[in-house]
């Protein structure tokens, strides 16, 4: 809000720990040096290996210790009851940058008193592509608008309000974090970040997304950073639990973020009146995103073709040659190819050759629409 001077408001870092502590040492060391020293950082260990928690901070940090395995959400929740700040920031141990991100995120809660939270712009540090940056839903997803798209794409440059964002960099007031229940323990491992951003929109707070707080993400650019694959069983039973709590709060909100890209779009390109829509997804709501994106581009489809992929093909290549009927190289009307995630399609060079793909667009199941032709340039 106008007026109100940053330093007198209380504020705290919370950050869970697990293992790892070179990657929890070269997190806090950089924190350290951007953080305000007026901020509270508390970290929260916990495993049951007592080696684990062996490590020797800063002073200025404060490190509680748990021997044993609390999971995610029963980890920040202690944290932020310790927590003396009127404003918490959750923040993974995984997450490093070389600017300041936090600036950006307080001037941004303080800027509105309708905003609930906000959270950062997370970059893959291996690819430089956004990670995260919001959270939307189809009717059967949790998904991420404009992951994948380079760092540097127009359209990742300003703000956005969101269903929810991720808890891997969230500030909010703690007053909030507590009138919606804190982190759900009914979803241990993963989730509840959505859940708890859902809470703030019932509570007629908005969540957004801050452009100008950037950082990196270690562990969600690798499964072996990341969270372990031995407790995918805990992944699979959070994520069950957040649909069973939250199925009717969430209703294809993903449509937010198509029709952000077909505006961007218009304004760039010259779009066709009439498509062939390509199924080539996972998603058994892919004639839902059909429907939503032919009304937002004021376009027909002449046909719908649904060639369904295994999910598998969302990090790896999906070569149209091979997954497409090879009469569609001569199709004169331009596709829509309709896939899990756009960078699947980068190395698809020999479909280039063998069709004229100038008009060609791809949407994905995280809203994204862009040209085929710019993704296997590597333009997006």
């Amino acid at each position: 809000m106008k007026g109100t001077n940053m330093k007198e408001i209380t504020q705290s870092i919370i950050m869970p720990y697990h293992r790892n502590k070179q990657m929890l040492l070269y997190t806090t060391q950089l924190l350290n040096k951007i953080i305000p020293k007026e901020v509270e950082i508390i970290i929260v260990g916990n495993n049951d290996n007592a080696e684990e928690l062996n490590v020797n901070l800063p002073d200025r940090f404060t490190y509680i210790k748990f021997d044993k395995s609390l999971l995610y959400s029963e980890t920040v929740n202690r944290g932020v009851r310790a927590a003396r700040g009127e404003i918490i920031t959750l923040c993974d141990q995984d997450i490093f940058s070389y600017q300041d991100w936090y600036s950006p995120l307080l001037n941004k809660l303080l800027s509105n008193e309708h905003i609930g939270s906000v959270s950062s712009k997370l970059i893959n540090p291996i690819n430089n592509r956004i990670i995260d940056f919001g959270i939307e839903y189809s009717q059967y997803r949790i998904l991420h608008p404009f992951r994948g798209l380079k760092e540097t794409h127009p359209l990742v440059q300003q703000d956005y309000k969101m269903t929810s964002t991720t808890s891997a960099t969230l500030m909010l007031r703690k007053e909030v974090y507590e009138k919606v229940g804190g982190m759900d323990l009914d979803m241990p491992y993963c989730c509840s970040d959505c859940d708890i951003g859902i809470k703030i929109g019932k509570l007629g707070l908005e969540n957004w997304v801050v452009a100008s707080s950037v950082a990196y993400h270690r562990g969600s650019s690798s499964a072996q950073n990341g969270k372990s694959s031995s407790f995918s069983y805990l992944r699979n039973d959070s994520t069950n639990m957040f649909w069973a709590k939250n199925y009717y709060n969430v209703h294809n909100s993903i449509g937010n973020t198509i029709s952000t890209f077909v505006q961007y779009l218009k304004s760039e390109i010259h779009l066709e009146p009439l498509y062939y829509f390509v199924n080539l997804s996972s998603l058994r709501e892919y004639e839902w995103y059909a429907d939503y994106l032919m009304k937002s581009l004021s376009c027909d489809f002449c046909d719908i073709h649904s060639y369904p992929q295994s999910l598998a093909h969302y990090s790896s290549t999906l070569q149209l040659y091979d997954a497409l009927p090879y009469t569609f190289m001569n199709v004169q009307i331009p596709i829509i190819y309709f896939v899990d995630y756009f960078p699947s399609l980068e190395n698809n060079q020999i479909w280039a050759h063998m069709r004229n793909i100038a008009k060609d667009l791809v949407l994905d199941s995280h809203g994204n629409l862009v040209r085929l032709e710019d993704i296997i340039l590597g333009k997006v």
